[in-house]
């Protein structure tokens, strides 16, 4: 493109941020995935601290942001811990 053809170009559109029910808790999430604690642990801390949003939409949320800020995969059901008692005997 030349310099005028950039010139005639509009100027970009400043959108507003969208408001989420998770944006509130944005920081704490940061905070813990920075200190690499497990993430079913960051889940649990955010529910005990009065989330009041849909619980899928916060186990959505947080691998999304792991993956986009700190380059970190979750496996599928990574906030289902499947785990018998030891007294239990499976068969």
């Amino acid at each position: 493109m030349t310099e005028e053809d950039i010139r005639l170009l509009e100027p970009p559109k400043n959108y507003k941020k969208r408001k989420t029910v998770v944006d509130d808790y944005l920081n704490i999430i940061c905070k813990i995935l920075y200190d690499k604690i497990d993430s079913a642990v960051i889940l649990s801390y955010v529910l005990r601290m009065s989330y009041d949003g849909n619980l899928k939409t916060l186990e959505n949320y947080i691998p999304v942001f792991a993956k986009n800020n700190f380059n970190n995969a979750f496996h599928i059901n990574w906030a289902y811990k499947t785990e018998y008692p030891k007294k239990l005997i499976t068969v």
